[in-house]
């Protein structure tokens, strides 16, 4: 997992996983699916997966979509078990992103404050790769 800060300014925590190195067949809806899975187990409130994607082709049919993006999921969240500050609500609901491109699968997520927490999405990130791995 590696931090990027995005336009300089929000911290982003990504992957890039190679299709030449998943099992052919792996799309990414079953990557979203997994970690949408994932998210049921624990205590985690899963509210959404939004098909940015299909709304922006739909929605906006003269818009830009960057390069290469063949899907972009955001799967919609909240692991919150404590409210730290009035403030907070500006950084919540978390999402993780799941976009596909031509050769590869990109997941990202705005840094979370709490160590545990990026140390469990790093967990979820390895657990899902392990499965899909060739």
């Amino acid at each position: 997992m590696e931090k990027i800060m995005f336009e300089e300014k929000y911290p982003v925590m990504k992957e890039e996983w190679l299709k030449s190195e998943l099992k052919d067949e792996v799309t990414g809806d079953d990557i979203v699916k997994e970690f949408v899975d994932k998210i049921n187990e624990m205590w985690i409130k899963l509210f959404d997966v939004f098909d940015h994607y299909k709304w922006t082709t739909e929605k906006f049919p003269e818009g830009y979509i960057y390069p290469g993006i063949k899907a972009a999921k955001m799967i919609i969240f909240c692991g919150g078990q404590e409210i730290v500050s009035p403030y907070v609500f500006g950084a919540k609901p978390r999402n993780i992103g799941v976009v596909e491109m031509e050769d590869r699968f990109v997941i990202s997520f705005l840094e979370i404050p709490s160590p545990k927490k990026i140390e469990m999405c790093t967990e979820f990130l390895n657990q899902t790769k392990a499965k899909f791995s060739k």
